[in-house]
């Protein structure tokens, strides 16, 4: 009976210093960042119907988030604003004037062509981290030339920051 309990502890053991062993490596993984998600997650720009993205940055220098949007509605489009939704890891900064600009020009009455590529930089309130993402939800308010209401289309930009 004695040999039968001796035989049980012995296989409990082992395994539960197994079973230890792999906490402890899935632990030191987790740790020095080799199964987070967001290091494995592409960079990503899209604008909904009529635009279109032809690249994204997210730099340290301004702590600036930019996106190059193209005007593929077809026609010319009076911008009568950029909504931000959310952004992470920071606010956009309300405390300039400049917190978001249009090929170099701030949002408002801006006329964009069709077909045009214009820059678009979000200006952030915090100070960005290399090797981290940035991420901003928007929202595009404009007017078509061709059209007599308003219209919107949203939009993300997810950078890895350099």
């Amino acid at each position: 009976m004695i040999k039968k309990g001796q035989a049980a502890l012995e296989f409990l053991t082992t395994y539960g210093w197994a079973f230890l062993v792999i906490l402890v490596m899935i632990g030191a993984l987790a740790y020095f960042g080799v199964l987070n998600p967001q290091n494995r997650l592409p960079e990503k720009c899209f604008v909904g119907p009529g635009f279109g993205c032809t690249g994204q940055t997210a730099e340290t220098t301004e702590d600036t988030v930019r996106a190059m949007i193209i005007n593929n509605y077809g026609s010319d489009l009076s911008l009568k604003n950029i909504t931000v939704v959310s952004s992470t890891p920071f606010d956009i900064d309300e405390s300039t004037g400049k917190n978001i600009t249009v090929g170099g020009e701030l949002v408002g009455g801006t006329i964009w062509k069709a077909n045009a590529i214009k820059e678009v930089i979000f200006y952030l309130d915090g100070a960005l981290t290399p090797g981290e993402r940035a991420s901003i939800v928007f929202t595009i308010a404009f007017d078509p030339a061709s059209e007599e209401y308003d219209k919107t289309a949203e939009g993300e930009v997810t950078a890895k920051v350099i």
